[in-house]
């Protein structure tokens, strides 16, 4: 299983709106999962939707084998993300 040393969404999009969003809360990935080539990130709205509905997240996800970031954008309904795809390192 891969061993997160942290999870962070991206820093908060600034928006037209009075008030800046909060960011996601409770951010985890999913303890139950044994699979080396996903993992299941969980979280929790934000309290401030900044006075406009949510849109979408964007998820980064760094591979520090390649020193590279993708990033996913997902939609704000959405409190998982399942990324696939992964290659476990050694």
């Amino acid at each position: 299983m891969f061993d997160c040393d942290s999870l962070k969404f991206s820093p908060v999009a600034e928006a037209l709106t009075a008030v800046k969003p909060s960011a996601p809360l409770n951010l985890r990935k999913d303890p139950q999962l044994r699979y080396k080539e996903q993992l299941i990130i969980l979280w929790d709205h934000p309290l401030n939707d900044g006075g406009s509905p949510l849109i979408s997240y964007t998820l980064g996800v760094y591979d520090m084998s390649t020193l590279s970031e993708t990033t996913y954008t997902i939609p704000s309904s959405a409190t998982t993300y399942t990324v696939t795809g992964l290659t476990p390192g050694g």
